[in-house]
């Protein structure tokens, strides 16, 4: 293969992704990708986007929701054992100061 032909290609390519590509730009890409399947995988995998959106949002959901309840059980543990410290104290006094 020619030099000419694959840095056409990457050019192609470049531009399909950057977003500058006209219509004749995407017909000559789609055409030499015919000619040049090797190219192909490399222009698929360009294309795809650099992380899946909806992926990344589930994820981001899910940790904030992890977060969420291990402070509310954090919170929740703090409290019982502040009420618990509580009624100790409480029984202490009774049994120092029975009055």
């Amino acid at each position: 293969m020619d030099n000419s032909i694959e840095k056409k290609i990457y050019d192609l390519i470049a531009a399909k992704i950057s977003g500058r590509a006209s219509a004749d730009d995407l017909r000559q890409l789609e055409q030499l990708l015919s000619q040049y399947p090797e190219f192909r995988f490399l222009n698929d995998e360009l294309s795809k986007p650099a992380y899946d959106t909806e992926k990344a949002l589930t994820h981001a959901k899910e940790a904030y929701l992890a977060h969420y309840y291990s402070k509310l059980y954090l919170n929740q543990q703090q409290k019982r054992d502040e009420w618990e410290q509580k009624i100790r104290l409480q029984y202490i006094l009774k049994k120092v100061n029975p009055l």
